[in-house]
């Protein structure tokens, strides 16, 4: 049989928090350092991570604020264990995973592989800003960090 194609990600959409935005895809610089949206209402995929329904980590971000406003991400923080992310693939099909956990983490604390690395499990890692602003460095004290996993029976 031909090989499957694993489908790229369109839109994610978080419904408790009236989230339903396009996906952009991002990848890793190549001194590790990881690209953002280019603005407040696109969430940005990063290729190099799962895609939506497959084994693995799907690891997307998105900005908490964008020109002094709110953006796609703003209210990230609100969302608790058992709540939906959906997930549009290319052709439609959509891919639900459920809340585990939501906590913010200091970067310079936190192993990096824990939360963007692969896993055989089908997981998806939503990544924000969060804390405290510092305007000389035009960043935040912390990243709220978003685990779910793939629905049983998805």
């Amino acid at each position: 049989p031909p090989p499957t194609v694993l489908l790229p990600p369109a839109r994610l959409a978080i419904p408790r928090l009236r989230v339903d935005a396009p996906v952009t895809f991002l990848q890793v610089r190549p001194t590790g350092e990881m690209e953002v949206p280019t603005d407040g209402q696109t969430i940005g995929w990063y290729e190099a991570s799962a895609r939506p329904g497959y084994a693995g980590n799907f690891v997307a971000t998105a900005h908490v604020d964008w020109g002094g406003r709110p953006a796609v991400f703003w209210r990230l923080h609100e969302l608790q264990r058992g709540d939906q992310i959906v997930v549009t693939d290319a052709t439609g099909e959509k891919h639900t995973y459920i809340v585990e956990w939501n906590r913010a983490v200091r970067p310079e604390d936190t192993p990096l592989e824990d939360l963007v690395g692969p896993s055989h499990d089908k997981l998806l890692t939503l990544i924000t800003c969060t804390g405290n602003f510092n305007p000389l460095t035009r960043d935040y004290s912390h990243r709220q960090i978003v685990r779910a996993r793939l629905a049983v029976g998805a």
